[in-house]
C-alpha cells in the first residue's frame, strides 16, 4: 500500500489528497494542517470583515466528514519540523513521526512584513490566517471611531480596506507604487480606479509613500507625514514557505524549484502552490495552486502529466465596481496594440494584442465580458 504524506491543508493540499483517492482507493493519504480547522477557502476571509456571512459550505474546503467517508487521515494543529529524506519520514511539532513513500510540500506562503521600527506592536495584523482575521476582529470589536492604515494598495490591501470602512472605521492607503493595483491595471485604469478610491467617504490614499515607523497610535511615512492609526494592517504580499525544503537539501530559490511534473530534485518529494516555483514562476494564486496540487498528484502516483502556467487573472470586487485583469496588461513595444474603450468614469476597458493575438485584458466597471474574452487570450508565438 503506497503511503502519501501531504504537508499544507490550503488549495494545493486538499487538492492534491482528492485526486489521489480519485486514482487509488486502497492508498494511506495523510494530510497534516499547521492550522487547527478545517483546510477552507482563504479568498473568502476578507469576506467577514464587511459582516458578511460566508456559509460553511462556501467557507470550508470540504466538510469534515468528506475527509472520514474518504479516509483521508487528516492531522490538525501539525506543524512539519524536519524532512529526514534518508529515511523518508516526516517529524511534527507534536512528536509524531510520518514516513511516505511519496511527499508533496504544499505549505504555502506566509505574509510579507518590512523591517519598519513598531512593526510587532500589538495593534499590528497580518491577514493571512483565519486566526490573523479573528485577532483583528476581536480588537476592533465594540471600538468606536478608529482609524486605519492599510499598508500595501494591491489586491489583498484594498480588500482590506473595503472590509474595514464597512466598519465604519477610516482607512489610510499607503503603496510604494505610484497607483493602486500596479500589478493588474495600466495607467489609464489606474487613474479611473484612483478617482474611484477618492470618491469614497473615509478612504485617503498614499502612492509612493512607505512607512518608517510605526507608533502606538500613528504612522510616520518616508517624507515625514504623520497619519493616526489606531489599526495597522500588513498587505505587501507574501513570501513562499521554503525553510523545510531548505533545511532538506532540496533546492530553493525563490519557491521550492520543481520540474514541470511539479517534481523536486528528489523523486519522492513534490512541491506545489505557493511556496513552490514551478517553470521559474511563483503564482500566489488559488485557482494555480489546486492546478498543481492535481498534477502534483497524478505524477505522485505514477502519472507523466506536465503543468502548464497558463494566464493569471484577477478579480476585485469593491468601492462600487468591479475589476478584472488577466495576462499581460499595459504591455508595451514592437507588435503591440491596444484598444481602449468606456465612457473613463464607470467603465473601463482596455484590450491589449500581440501581433494580432490578444494577451491582456483590463475591465472596470462592467466585466460581463470577461469569460468570453478569456477563451480568446493567446499567448503562443
Amino acid at each position: 500500500m503506497t503511503k502519501y504524506l501531504i504537508i499544507g491543508g490550503g488549495a494545493a493540499g486538499t487538492e492534491a489528497a482528492l485526486e489521489l483517492r480519485r486514482r487509488s482507493q486502497s492508498a494511506e493519504i495523510v494530510l497534516l494542517s499547521e492550522e487547527e480547522v478545517l483546510p477552507y477557502r482563504r479568498p473568502n476571509l476578507t469576506r467577514t470583515l464587511c459582516g458578511e456571512t460566508v456559509p460553511d459550505s462556501q467557507f470550508y474546503q470540504k466538510p469534515e466528514l468528506f475527509y472520514t467517508e474518504n479516509r483521508i487521515d487528516l492531522k490538525l494543529g501539525e506543524r512539519a519540523l524536519e524532512i529526514d529524506r534518508s529515511s523518508a519520514a516526516v517529524k511534527t511539532s507534536s512528536g509524531a513521526v510520518f514516513h511516505y513513500d511519496r511527499l508533496l510540500l504544499a505549505a504555502g506562503a506566509s505574509a510579507r512584513t518590512l523591517p519598519v521600527p513598531g512593526g510587532a506592536l500589538p495593534h499590528v495584523f497580518k491577514g493571512r490566517t483565519l486566526r490573523d482575521f479573528t485577532s483583528l476582529e476581536t480588537f476592533i470589536a465594540g471600538k468606536d471611531g478608529l482609524s486605519a492604515v492599510v499598508i500595501g494598495g494591491g489586491l489583498l490591501g484594498l480588500e482590506f480596506a473595503e472590509g474595514l470602512l464597512c466598519r465604519n472605521i477610516r482607512v489610510t492607503v499607503v503603496e510604494a507604487f505610484p497607483t493602486p493595483m500596479p500589478k493588474q491595471l495600466d495607467c489609464r485604469g489606474a487613474g479611473i480606479f484612483s478617482a474611484m478610491l477618492t470618491a469614497r467617504n473615509g478612504l485617503t490614499a498614499r502612492y509612493g509613500r512607505c512607512v518608517k515607523n510605526i507608533g502606538v497610535d500613528a504612522v510616520t511615512l518616508d517624507n515625514g507625514e504623520i497619519i493616526g492609526a489606531d489599526v495597522v494592517i500588513w498587505s505587501v504580499g507574501a513570501a513562499p514557505n521554503t525553510a523545510l525544503a531548505s533545511y532538506s537539501g532540496l533546492a530553493v530559490k525563490r519557491g521550492i524549484v520543481t520540474d514541470r511534473f511539479m517534481r523536486t530534485g528528489d523523486p519522492a518529494v513534490f512541491a506545489a502552490g505557493d511556496c513552490a516555483e514551478a517553470n521559474g514562476c511563483v503564482t500566489g494564486l488559488w485557482n494555480p495552486a489546486k492546478e498543481q496540487g492535481r498534477v502534483a498528484a497524478v505524477n505522485m502516483s505514477g502519472g507523466a502529466e506536465e503543468y502548464s502556467a497558463g494566464f493569471q487573472a484577477a478579480r476585485f470586487v469593491g468601492f462600487g465596481t468591479r475589476m478584472y485583469s488577466a495576462g499581460l496588461v499595459g504591455l508595451e513595444g514592437d507588435g503591440v496594440v491596444t484598444e481602449y474603450g468606456g465612457d473613463g468614469v464607470k467603465t473601463y476597458s482596455a484590450l491589449t494584442s500581440r501581433n494580432g493575438k490578444l494577451v491582456g485584458i483590463l475591465l472596470l466597471g462592467d466585466v460581463s465580458s470577461a469569460l468570453q474574452l478569456e477563451r480568446r487570450l493567446d499567448f503562443s508565438e
